[in-house]
């Protein structure tokens, strides 16, 4: 766990660095973390859903619905969508690139 916090960390801090929002207040950049966090998590339930056969939307519904672990969710998502690693990439890449837009 302690190597995963630290690797959000890293992520977290390139963010900032590469978005320009490094010189923020720690609270606002807290804030915007969460906000990208969710706007990533929504693409990404999106994205998945549409590559999951029907069984597969099934059983993630029931996942869902039994309150499983991300932990869990996310070996299930890997096992059903080969590609899952690039397409969360994608995702965050293409948030990355919005928010350059608006704030140049």
């Amino acid at each position: 766990m302690n190597n995963q916090n630290q690797n959000a960390g890293k992520i977290r801090e390139a963010i900032m660095k590469e978005l320009g929002l490094e010189k923020l207040p720690q609270e606002k950049q807290e804030e915007l973390i969460a906000k990208m966090g969710e706007v990533i998590l929504k693409k990404m339930f999106l994205k998945t859903v549409e590559k999951l056969d029907e069984d597969g939307r099934k059983h993630f519904e029931k996942m869902l619905e039994e309150k499983r672990t991300p932990e869990e969710i996310e070996e299930f998502l890997k096992v059903k969508i080969p590609d899952y690693d690039k397409v969360l990439e994608k995702i965050v890449g293409e948030l990355k690139e919005e928010l350059k837009a608006v704030n140049p």
